[in-house]
Parts: C-alpha cells; sequence; structure tokens
C-alpha cells in the first residue's frame, strides 16, 4: 500500500482547498496524498492515519504566537486555521516521530512551534535588492533566486549542488531559529531559505521557497521523494 502523506490545506471564507501541484508531487513521489482540514477534535485521528505530514503555504501567523505586534501588512490567517496548524505541528513534532515537511508559512509554523521567530514584513524589517514575493514570467508567477545550502546541510546530497535556483512567494521568513532546529539554506542576501532538526536521525525539513511548484525542473521533486521514502 501507498504510503499516506498528510497535507494541510487553506482555509478561507469557510472553504478549503490545496493547490494541485501539491497533489501532483505527493503522486509523483510515490504516496497517497490525504487532505487534512482544519478540525482540532480530528488532531489525534490524522496523526493516526498519516505516515508523513506537509505543512503548505498560507497566510501569515499572528505576531502574538512569537511575542510581537502585528505589522499592518500581515494578513492574517483565520484563528481556528491557525490554531489548528499549530496543535498539530506541536503534536507531531513532541509527540511522534513523523517525517515532516513544512513549505513557505508550513516552514514558519515549524519554526514558530519550536519557539523561533519571523520577520514580520521582509520588505521593511529585511531590506534587500531581491523581492522575495512578486510576479515574473515564469508558469508560477513567482520571482526566482538563488538558494545556498551551508555545508553541513542534509539537503547537499539531496539536491546535488551546493547553490540551486528556487521560486519564491513570500513576504515573510524565520528570523531566530527555534529550539532544536538549524538553518541549512540561505537566499543572497541572507534571508533564510530553509531549517532542519539537529536530530540526524529525523526527518524534519522547513523549505522557504515552494519545490511542488518547480516539479518538472530537477531536482525540485527528491524532496518529496525523500520524504515518502523515510516513511518506509
Amino acid at each position: 500500500m501507498l504510503p499516506i502523506i498528510g497535507l494541510t490545506t487553506t482555509y478561507k471564507q469557510q472553504a478549503i482547498g490545496i493547490g494541485a501541484n501539491y497533489l501532483q508531487a505527493i503522486y509523483r513521489a510515490g504516496g497517497l496524498p490525504l487532505l487534512l482540514p482544519p478540525n482540532l477534535a480530528e488532531i489525534p485521528s490524522y496523526l493516526d492515519r498519516c505516515n508523513a505530514l506537509v505543512f503548505i503555504g498560507g497566510p501569515d501567523i499572528d505576531a502574538k504566537r512569537y511575542g510581537m505586534e502585528n505589522h499592518p501588512k500581515m494578513n492574517l490567517l483565520d484563528s481556528m486555521h491557525e490554531e489548528f496548524l499549530l496543535q498539530l505541528a506541536d503534536v507531531a513534532i513532541n509527540h511522534t516521530r513523523l517525517p515532516l515537511l513544512g513549505i513557505c508559512l508550513g516552514c514558519q509554523v515549524l519554526n514558530v512551534v519550536c519557539g523561533g521567530t519571523l520577520y514580520r514584513d521582509l520588505p521593511s524589517e529585511h531590506p534587500s535588492d531581491i523581492v522575495h514575493s512578486g510576479e515574473s514570467d515564469y508558469p508560477d508567477k513567482r520571482v526566482r533566486h538563488h538558494v545556498t545550502f551551508t555545508l553541513d546541510s542534509p539537503l547537499l546530497q539531496l539536491f546535488g549542488s551546493e547553490t540551486i535556483t528556487a521560486n519564491s512567494s513570500h513576504h515573510q521568513s524565520v528570523k531566530q531559529v527555534g529550539n532544536g532546529l538549524k538553518v541549512i539554506a540561505h537566499a543572497p542576501d541572507g534571508v533564510v531559505e530553509a531549517i532542519c532538526s539537529t536530530d540526524s536521525s529525523r526527518f524534519f525539513y522547513g523549505l522557504q521557497w515552494h519545490p511542488e511548484g518547480m516539479l518538472d525542473e530537477p531536482p525540485h521533486l527528491n524532496i518529496f521523494k525523500a520524504l515518502v521514502n523515510a516513511t518506509k
């Protein structure tokens, strides 16, 4: 049987959804995607049924979750959805050994649950020549820039190069890394692009870019293959 990969969803105006690229990534990696609508009571059931979890992209976590005030340019998650994501991540991190992958907002969720903080608005709090959130002529409309892995990054072998090209569609990112986590990739301006657990025996990664949007550009599918393989 195919391993079941649970994916969080978007939630807006009482409707849930997910980008088709996330589903294709799991299918092409050899897993069976299972959507996890925000429901606090179902968290134990979700964790019992899933062999791994993917926390997908979305709006912003309330800054009070990491001891700060909200920035005027923040686009906040629905409060119920936010509580679900944080509780699901907390239980998964601290009470299971499930393989975990966070993408964009998902990376930020994992970091905040581990006690880390975020840049609330990158353009004003981390000025740079790189526009991390903007439209381009690429099919996924996201701008692109280089991402460089640290020399001790477990992703070096997975991606096959110290520097890769990644898409970019975010106005927040990891600021202070959470407890038990380390930074393993940066953008040219120093913005954190990937984190992982300091426990090398665990599959636990957060990526600030969207590998599901680059499945036809090797080796971005590899992170999903590695997630599925980690369930075995």
